[in-house]
């Protein structure tokens, strides 16, 4: 693919332009991208970590507080006589899941209207009913609460089992379940009551959080973040809660388990992940000073989570605004970059153009500058510089076609006296020694018969006379040749171009070197179709250039040999001529330039020319070149390669494209 200077300059301009803005918006990206991906990772790891501190204190907080209130002595006391009720008449105690009626001795009105109901109902009293307190005796079986419990036995739910594994109980805080009084998802606490003295195990006290109350707690911490907040269990592989969007929570716990171990890989992988996060554990690390018993704690995991995109959005508008700022730029920049150049640089070039176009029109007298042209097109740059070089070329040049001109008029006055000079002697010596024969003939002077000695007067004679006209004949060739190169010039020479009957010069110039063929016993293949488009051109060189080619072809294969002429019409409108002979073939060096004239690969200074029918007899190396000059006269092609035994000449010709076929020609045997 081509590029012309305008789309050339256009792409450097676009080039120019927009690769610093394409740079700026990768630096922009890149740079902006990393910071921003760090920033805000480091930002949420902070507040992950300040959330679960939060968390953590203030679950601590409310174990301190049911430690405290689990020490009362009006609870001990009231858990024990509950214990002792329990023991003496155990069918008063439901494990059927179901809240007795109000009439039921030892009922719903008894659980809620006793003295640590009413403290405990005190306690909870601020927490706007987000926390609520069961009190549990030693079987299992609610005996007091802040308000109407939904469930009376709480021996068949895991954590009763963990807390009543120890001979001193466990304190445990779980995941969430179903608040036994709200039936609100909730998480347990569970503090044992031991008896002062001894340590046994008394009871327990359940207060159950409501977990929109931990949620207000991230509240309080995110309040400036679009992230998704979430408790994660990984004990469970489970969110315990989640604030925000679950798919994006989702997303934020495969990441944090893809990166469990600390293995980071990099802002390049968060931002390929999709998703960016801050995690911190959930530490229960005062528990021990808290509560004297053992405690079972969750291993919770605070994860904040964010898509990727929602991180970046602020860098992408920024690299929109610079996108359009630098756009809106460059347009403007390209604009006027392109009158610029279109004005000093591809106008002066397009006239450069059409002054060289004109030039190799012939059209020698053309001029770049004048005083309005250089102020107007070409300045006093390199341009300039090239314009005056161009009118100065185009002065030269004309004076030396000029000078050429006359030259070639003198040289070819020059070759028509020479011709008139050399062909007039020859022609008078040719017929003279002609006429002597015959006057030896009609004198009764004869010819001596082959076989007989020619040494006798009248041999001498007679031998004489054929070297005579040999040489004669021969220097006749020789000039002749000569002047067909000379003359015809393609610079100031333009041959003909008539239609003419291309099948019918092939067969008179065959016909014409039969004469040769027969005597060396040779045989003519000629190969050509029924019929052949006319061709527009010079019949006369168009025949000069077959029989050059075929006597060469006599001329160097042996007696008895074929040579083959072929004639192919191509589908391109060209005719193709091929010689084929089985001659000794062309040296070497003639080969690397066989239509330099004088080229026989030989010493031309003892050149044999001979008839045509001579076997092996040189030329001056005339005929090829002459050849050459005609078939480029004619806008052809000539080509010459070695065969095995000989030599191939082809020659391609244009035919008139706008010409019909002419009726077949009989091929003359």
């Amino acid at each position: 693919m081509h590029f012309g200077i305008r789309k050339k300059l256009i792409g450097t301009l676009v080039l120019v332009g927009l690769l610093p803005m394409a740079l700026s918006l990768m630096a922009i990206l890149g740079i902006g991208t990393r910071n921003r991906i760090d920033t805000v990772q480091n930002a949420y790891v902070e507040l992950a970590s300040a959330c679960a501190h939060a968390i953590s204190f203030q679950l601590e907080a409310e174990v301190r507080r049911l430690s405290f209130v689990a020490k009362l002595p009006e609870v001990v006391r009231f858990i024990q006589k509950h214990n002792h009720v329990a023991t003496t008449r155990p069918q008063a105690v439901p494990e059927t899941g179901q809240a007795p009626s109000a009439k039921t001795p030892g009922g719903v009105a008894s659980l809620i209207n006793n003295p640590v109901a009413r403290r405990i109902r005190l306690i909870t009293a601020d927490k706007l009913g987000l926390y609520h307190v069961l009190v549990i005796n030693r079987h299992g079986t609610v005996i007091a609460a802040d308000i109407q419990p939904t469930i009376l036995s709480v021996r068949k739910t895991w954590w009763w089992k963990i807390a009543d594994s120890g001979i001193g109980g466990t304190c445990v805080i779980g995941s969430i379940f179903s608040d036994p009084i709200t039936g609100l998802p909730s998480i347990p606490i569970i503090v044992p009551v031991v008896s002062p003295g001894s340590g046994v195990l008394l009871g327990f006290i359940l207060e159950t959080v409501d977990v929109s109350d931990l949620t207000y707690e991230l509240h309080l911490y995110l309040p400036q973040t679009q992230a998704v907040a979430q408790v994660y269990d990984p004990k469970r592989n489970a969110p315990v809660f989640v604030l925000g969007n679950p798919h994006q929570a989702r997303l934020g716990r495969q990441r944090y388990i893809a990166l469990r171990g600390g293995n980071r890989s990099g802002w390049i992988g968060d931002l390929l992940a999709g998703c960016l996060i801050g995690d911190s554990t959930v530490k229960f690390s005062r528990m021990s000073e808290i509560i004297d018993q053992p405690s079972v704690v969750p291993q919770w995991t605070i994860i904040l989570s964010q898509s990727s995109q929602d991180i970046l959005a602020p860098i992408l508008r920024q690299a929109e605004l610079v996108a359009l700022a630098g756009g809106m730029l460059i347009v403007g920049l390209f604009a006027l970059g392109y009158v610029i150049s279109k004005r000093e640089i591809i106008y002066p070039i397009l006239r450069l153009r059409e002054a060289t176009s004109a030039v190799g029109r012939g059209e020698l007298n053309i001029r770049l500058l004048s005083q309005d042209q250089e102020e107007v097109m070409f300045r006093r740059d390199e341009l300039g510089m090239l314009a005056r070089d161009f009118d100065e070329m185009t002065r030269r040049l004309a004076a030396n076609v000029r000078q050429f001109e006359q030259t070639a008029k003198a040289k070819q006055r020059f070759m028509d006296l020479a011709a008139h000079e050399l062909r007039s002697p020859m022609s008078h010596i040719i017929i003279t020694t002609q006429l002597i024969l015959r006057q030896l003939a009609n004198a009764g002077i004869a010819r001596p018969a082959p076989g007989e000695p020619a040494n006798t007067p009248a041999g001498e004679i007679y031998k004489s006379l054929d070297s005579i006209l040999k040489n004669s004949r021969r220097l006749s060739k020789i000039v002749t040749d000569l002047l067909k190169l000379v003359q015809e010039d393609v610079f100031t020479i333009k041959p003909r171009r008539d239609p003419f009957d291309l099948r019918q010069v092939i067969l008179e110039v065959c016909d014409q070197q039969s004469v040769f063929i027969n005597a060396r016993k040779q045989k003519l293949d000629l190969v050509m179709p029924d019929t052949i488009p006319t061709m527009r051109g010079d019949s006369d060189k168009v025949g000069d250039i077959l029989a050059n080619l075929l006597s060469n072809a006599i001329r160097f294969s042996p007696d008895g040999a074929t040579v083959r002429v072929t004639v192919n019409v191509l589908v391109s409108r060209h005719v193709e001529l091929i010689i084929e002979d089985s001659g000794s073939g062309m040296p070497d060096e003639v080969l690397a330039e066989p239509f330099e004239p004088f080229q026989t690969g030989a010493d031309t200074m003892q050149h044999h020319s001979g008839d045509a029918g001579e076997e092996g007899s040189r030329g001056l190396g005339l005929g090829l070149a002459i050849v050459r000059r005609f078939v480029e006269l004619h806008e052809g092609q000539i080509f010459i390669r070695p065969l095995p035994t000989g030599t191939q000449v082809r020659v391609i010709l244009p035919l008139d494209p706008d010409a019909d076929t002419p009726p077949p020609v009989q091929q003359q045997s």
